[in-house]
């Protein structure tokens, strides 16, 4: 893809699948069995340390925490997107807690 390595870690298989799925880009699927499954970080950090990446972005909850702390443990360029807004989300899990002390690192 202009001359980048892509990576695309996912959690589980959506509509669009099939279209990212055609050799531009390589993909990853994160073994998890709920969002919040310990195996994320476990298998998030093995990718980050397997394919080096230059930069790392995010825009699902549980992989901002995730991977937040491997790009921070790691020293990586993290982008932190949201898709959302404030009003989405409850801000009383400890994953958005989490999600937002990383955010200011990102």
């Amino acid at each position: 893809m202009l001359g980048h390595d892509v990576h695309i870690a996912y959690g589980e298989s959506g509509p669009l699948h099939s279209t990212v799925s055609n050799g531009e880009v390589h993909l990853h699927l994160i073994e998890k069995r709920s969002n919040r499954d310990v195996r994320i970080l476990r298998s998030a950090h093995q990718l980050v340390t397997t394919v080096k990446p230059e930069v790392v972005q995010t825009w699902l909850p549980q992989m901002d925490v995730a991977a937040g702390l491997i790009c921070l443990t790691k020293n990586i360029p993290w982008v932190m997107s949201e898709r959302s807004c404030r009003a989405g989300y409850r801000m009383t899990s400890t994953t958005d807690s989490a999600r937002r002390a990383l955010g200011y690192l990102a």
